[in-house]
C-alpha cells in the first residue's frame, strides 16, 4: 500500500489524485475508474509508478504531481510543456526517471537534492537558464545526464563522480 497524507492509499485513491493532475494540466479526458487500464500509465498492485505522454498538448506539469508519491518514471515530451517546474517534483522520493525532452520549459534547473533515487535526468531541447546546481553533483545514483539543447544555459559544468555514465551539454552555453 501506498503512504498518502498520513493514511494508506489505494490505487482507487492514486487513480483520483492522477485525474486531478490531467485536469490540472488542461486535459478534459475522464479517466476510467482504473487508470491503470491506459496504456500510458502503469501501476504496481496499489499506486501509478508511470506516467508516459508524447507528443501531448500538456501545457504545465501542475503541483498536484506531488500526490502522486509512489511515481518512480515521468516522461512527457515532444509537448508543448511551458513555464518553471513545480517545487513538488521534489516531494517525490521514488522518481527514478524524469524525461522532459523538446518542449518549452523556461527557468532554472531545480535543485533535485530530496531525489535520492534519481538514475537518469533528461531535460534537453528546453529553454532552461542559469547554470547546473552544484548539487546535482551529490546524485550518487544518477547515471544520465541529458541537458543538450537549453541555449540559456550557461557555466561551467560541475566535475560529476564517475558513476554518472552519460552527460551530454551540446547547444549550450556550458562549458
Amino acid at each position: 500500500m501506498l503512504l498518502f497524507l498520513g493514511v494508506l492509499a489505494t490505487i482507487e485513491q492514486d487513480c483520483q489524485a492522477l485525474q486531478q493532475v490531467f485536469f490540472d494540466m488542461g486535459s478534459t479526458k475522464v479517466l476510467k475508474p482504473n487508470c491503470c487500464e491506459r496504456f500510458v500509465i502503469e501501476c504496481s498492485a496499489d499506486a501509478v509508478t508511470s506516467i508516459v505522454l508524447y507528443d501531448s498538448t500538456v501545457q504545465r506539469i501542475p503541483e498536484s504531481i506531488g500526490r502522486l508519491q509512489s511515481l518512480q518514471n515521468l516522461f512527457v515530451s515532444s509537448s508543448a510543456l511551458v513555464g518553471p517546474l513545480p517545487e513538488q517534483l521534489n516531494t517525490m522520493t521514488h522518481l527514478t526517471y524524469l524525461y522532459l525532452s523538446n518542449n518549452k520549459i523556461q527557468g532554472v534547473l531545480p535543485d533535485l537534492t530530496p531525489l535520492p533515487n534519481l538514475l537518469r535526468l533528461e531535460v534537453g531541447k528546453n529553454l532552461f537558464s542559469g547554470s547546473v546546481p552544484p548539487s546535482y553533483t551529490n546524485h550518487t545514483n544518477l547515471e544520465l545526464l541529458e541537458l543538450s539543447g537549453n541555449p540559456n544555459l550557461a557555466g561551467t559544468l560541475p566535475v560529476f563522480p564517475k558513476q554518472l555514465l552519460q552527460c551530454e551539454a551540446f547547444n549550450t552555453k556550458l562549458c
